[in-house]
């Protein structure tokens, strides 16, 4: 019983390791687009879709 709780605790750290890595990877993209987004003349004052600014 006591070796389930432990890759209970196991599994939990896990977990919460690849959430807070998938959100640093979402903050990073989001950031990338952010750039792109102020480095295009036609979007400096609009606010386009990520697939709108890949498209360009």
């Amino acid at each position: 019983l006591g070796n389930n709780s432990e890759m209970h605790v196991e599994l939990e750290i896990k977990k919460e390791h690849h959430k807070v890595s998938e959100q640093k990877r979402r903050d990073s993209m989001k950031q990338c687009f952010d750039g792109l987004k102020t480095a295009l003349p036609y979007f400096s004052d609009k606010n386009p879709s990520k697939e709108k600014v890949l498209v360009l």
